[in-house]
C-alpha cells in the first residue's frame, strides 16, 4: 500500500508507517500547527484573564462581606457574653432582639457574667518551672 503526503501529494517512502508528510514537507506543516496552537492559546489566556479579573472582584468582594460579618460577630459577643455558636446563629438568621433577650435571660440566672469592662490580675503556676510567677490581665467574664 502506498502512501502520499497530505500536503503535496508526494508518495512517501522509507519513512515508518503512520507517516502523513514526506520529510520536506513536515517542517512547513509542523510549524504551521505550532503557530496555530500558539494563537489559540494567547486566546485562551485572554479569556480566562477577563473571567479572572471578574472572579477576583468577585472574591475580594465575598472576602469584604465576610470579614464585615466577623466584627459585627465579634462586636455581639463583647456586648453580650455569649459564646459564638449562638451568636453566629441569631446573628445569620436575623433575630439579634431574640439574642439580646436570651442574653438578659442568662445573665439573670448567672449563666453569663456580666461584663465591665474591668481586668483582674490572675496568678499563673506555669512560671514554677523557671523558678517564678506569671502574672496575666484577664478579663472578668
Amino acid at each position: 500500500m502506498s502512501r502520499y503526503c497530505l500536503y503535496c501529494g508526494k508518495e512517501i517512502t522509507g519513512l515508518h508507517a503512520n507517516a502523513k508528510y514526506c520529510p520536506e514537507c513536515r517542517k512547513i506543516c509542523y510549524r504551521a500547527k505550532e503557530r496555530e496552537y500558539k494563537r489559540e492559546a494567547r486566546k485562551r489566556k485572554a479569556y480566562l484573564s477577563r473571567s479572572s479579573k471578574k472572579e477576583k472582584d468577585a472574591a475580594t468582594l465575598k472576602k469584604i462581606s465576610l470579614k464585615e460579618r466577623r466584627d459585627n460577630i465579634n462586636k455581639l459577643i463583647q456586648e453580650t457574653g455569649m459564646h459564638y455558636g449562638e451568636v453566629a446563629y441569631y446573628y445569620d438568621s436575623g433575630k439579634i432582639d431574640e439574642l439580646y433577650k436570651r442574653a438578659e435571660y442568662l445573665k439573670s440566672i448567672g449563666r453569663i457574667k456580666s461584663n465591665d469592662g474591668e481586668h483582674k490580675i490572675v496568678k499563673s503556676c506555669g512560671g514554677k518551672l523557671k523558678g517564678g510567677y506569671d502574672y496575666f490581665m484577664i478579663s472578668t467574664n
